[in-house]
């Protein structure tokens, strides 16, 4: 330690570019945590139990897919199934601009779930979404169009433009842009559209999922190619998507360390040659070269972890930043700041090995240094 604070302005550089550094890893990957640990939550929380069942046509938009109505009533009567729910998207002009509208077939147990709501009440909206012209928004939509509950805009319909008011505003992480949810009573009374986008098939207690996931498969192959998956399934699938899209981010992550770590070998570099004439006078007196490499390694060592703990409280400033800020200002979604101390004790140990690696050229550089060279004067 004392031979470091001997070289405090090289050595204070080293620590703080790798401390920038690694506190880039630990605030990108909180905050990549918290938003899946977020999704996973509204995943776990807006999904029932049940089948979730779609159009499998790749060739088709998310709006133009449809289940053909033979299809439907195949499906409403596959034995274990107790009921069916559906949802079209469709996309429409409003006076907010075009909009993405989801029509909602459902009962009052999937649109009573848990942490659903932003704002509104759901008991108390039960019954004016299903009668009345209220319509539920996203997160996003609110955020980006700036409305909140009561306020109104108005959508083109086939009767022309009609006015529809705010009730609730919920949290969805499908959609950045946001989307209006429409009862389907009332979507029907406005427009000439019966086609179904996608289908949820509640199931009877006990009954084997999976294998009534293959007896669809079955019945229905015939009839139209269908994608079929159960609420795990389409969870898992989900997630399976969300981590794909941040791949780029966690390589990103650990180019930021490899940059770093390119600064610090330069960094090492000078403070081993400035006291190069040191560890030459260690020879002297009996030091072998295997001591001098421990002398350096420890050193390189110390600098990592410094960096390491100096990066985490850095890192969570970042994280906090990036979740309550960037995000929210970016995309309008909430999301809950989750302390990962995977990521913490990670980002100490990439700075802890990346130092000792960083300083592996200038401790062969020290060894391989004639004493005479090393012991001349400076």
């Amino acid at each position: 330690i004392k031979s470091l604070s001997g070289s405090l302005s090289r050595v204070s550089v080293a620590i703080a570019a790798l401390a920038i550094a690694v506190s880039l890893t630990v605030g990108i990957g909180i905050m990549v945590q918290s938003f899946r640990l977020t999704v996973d939550h509204w995943l776990e929380t807006s999904l029932g139990r049940g089948i979730y069942v779609s159009p499998g046509s790749m060739s088709l938009t998310r709006f133009d897919s449809t289940i053909l109505p033979q299809t439907l009533v195949r499906l409403q009567d596959t034995y274990g199934v107790t009921k069916m729910t559906t949802v079209r998207h469709v996309m429409v002009d409003s006076s907010l601009g075009p909009s993405h509208l989801v029509v909602l077939d459902t009962d009052f147990e999937s649109f009573n779930r848990p942490a659903k709501f932003k704002n509104g009440d759901p008991h108390v909206l039960w019954e004016e979404f299903n009668n009345n012209n209220i319509v539920l928004i996203s997160e996003p939509f609110a955020y980006h169009r700036n409305l909140q509950i009561g306020d109104s805009f108005e959508m083109l319909t086939d009767n022309g433009y009609r006015e529809f008011r705010v009730g609730g505003v919920q949290y969805d992480y499908s959609s950045s842009s946001g989307i209006i949810t429409i009862s389907k009573g009332i979507y029907r009374q406005y427009w000439q559209d019966n086609a179904i986008s996608s289908a949820r098939l509640h199931i009877a207690a006990n009954y084997a999922i999976d294998s009534l996931i293959e007896e669809i498969y079955r019945s229905t192959e015939n009839i139209q190619t269908l994608k079929i998956r159960s609420n795990d399934g389409l969870r898992y699938a989900a997630l399976e998507v969300f981590d794909r899209s941040f791949t780029i981010t966690s390589v990103m992550r650990y180019i930021a360390v490899l940059v770093a770590l390119i600064g610090v070998v330069g960094a090492l570099m000078a403070l081993q040659l400035e006291r190069a004439k040191e560890y030459g006078i260690a020879r002297v007196i009996g030091f072998v070269p295997s001591q001098i490499w421990k002398v350096v390694m420890v050193q390189t060592g110390l600098i990592g972890l410094l960096a390491g703990l100096f990066s985490l409280p850095i890192g969570i400033i970042l994280a906090y930043g990036l979740i309550y800020v960037v995000n929210q200002r970016s995309f309008g979604w909430s999301m809950e700041l989750h302390i990962s101390y995977q990521v913490l004790s990670e980002a100490i140990l990439i700075s802890l090995l990346g130092s000792i690696l960083a300083g592996i050229y200038p401790a062969i550089k020290m060894n391989f240094l004639s004493l005479a060279t090393q012991i001349q004067e400076q």
